[in-house]
């Protein structure tokens, strides 16, 4: 975190491979590799005569990879965007001309 406070070993671990993970979604390859997970539940629907139980685990696979997929990208969002504003209040205070009471704005209500 860029905050300056130690996090737990675990907490970041898991914040790395959420932002690689992230990374890897917003690449071509990332894209073709979730159309090929898509891909893989039509067989099975063949297999199963695309009966209910199907189409129940496929929506339920769907739902949760939306949700699963939106919270990954809004991780790393959130982590762009605290680089960013730190990044921003460097240059604030590095330009003699700046007013500084705009460090730290964004946390402002």
């Amino acid at each position: 975190m860029l905050s300056g406070k130690d996090d737990a070993p675990s907490s970041s671990r898991l914040a790395r491979y959420l932002r690689a993970f992230a990374d890897h979604l917003a690449t071509p390859a990332g894209f073709f590799w979730t159309q090929g997970v898509s891909l893989a539940f039509l067989p099975a629907g063949w297999l199963f005569g695309f009966s209910d139980g199907w189409q129940l685990v496929w929506t339920l696979f769907l739902s949760e990879a939306t949700f699963i997929i939106g919270g990954i990208i809004l991780v790393a969002q959130n982590h762009d965007e605290e680089a960013l504003h730190a990044k921003m209040d460097e240059v604030i205070r590095a330009l003699p001309q700046a007013r500084n009471e705009l460090i730290g704005a964004e946390k402002e209500e």
